[in-house]
């Protein structure tokens, strides 16, 4: 939680600090029907040619961003592009937006406090090859839409259809969340990335 130091001149001339929390951060809900991904159909390697994976950094727009934390601001995108194999193992294949990193400020004392979230594609192809494929490291976690999904100390790993991805992301410790309850990390995931995780969920088809 964030605070500030109240300098009291109190008893006896003795001073006291006293502590204040920060000012709140509202999270709100992430929107419940947005716009479908369109996906084509696998090649016959059973993975959709990389040039066609839908963008990283298109899946949580700055309107559905906003929509979870009306308060950040200096919103900033980092995509980043990534080799893989195909499912079949052979041959490697460029996806040009496999990742996203968006990073963004959020209300503090005086200086802002500083939050991520990071959206990866870890594969879009054929259905029977996500499953194949499909790490469940973690803890299961019921998700509206997903096939399966798996949580851990920062992040979210889910499959739908023919798409598996994975969500993580962090935030300064001294963010004040309005109802958090211990650590600002395990609220932001709990309450924060779990919004932008149905949100994408939604979207694919």
């Amino acid at each position: 939680m964030s605070v500030v130091l109240t300098l009291v001149a109190c008893c006896g001339g003795i001073t006291w600090w006293i502590e204040r929390p920060g000012p709140e951060v509202r999270v709100g809900a992430a929107p419940q029907n947005p716009t479908r991904v369109v996906i084509d159909e696998p090649a016959s390697s059973g993975v959709v040619p990389g040039s066609q994976w839908p963008r990283a950094c298109s899946l949580i727009s700055d309107d559905e961003l906003h929509a979870v934390l009306s308060q950040a601001t200096a919103v900033k995108r980092q995509p980043a592009g990534q080799k893989f194999k195909s499912a079949l193992g052979t041959n490697s294949f460029e996806v040009p937006e496999a990742s996203c990193q968006i990073e963004f400020d959020l209300p503090g004392n005086g200086e802002p406090e500083h939050a991520n979230v990071h959206v990866t594609l870890d594969f879009v192809g054929s259905e029977f090859y996500v499953k194949q494929n499909y790490d469940d490291y973690g803890t299961e976690v019921a998700l509206p839409g997903a096939d399966m999904c798996h949580r851990t100390s920062a992040a979210y790993k889910c499959r739908k259809g023919g798409v598996d991805f994975t969500l993580s992301g962090g935030v300064t410790k001294d963010v004040n969340f309005a109802g958090q309850k211990g650590a600002a990390l395990a609220f932001y995931v709990d309450r924060v990335l779990v919004e932008y995780v149905k949100l994408i969920l939604a979207k694919l088809p």
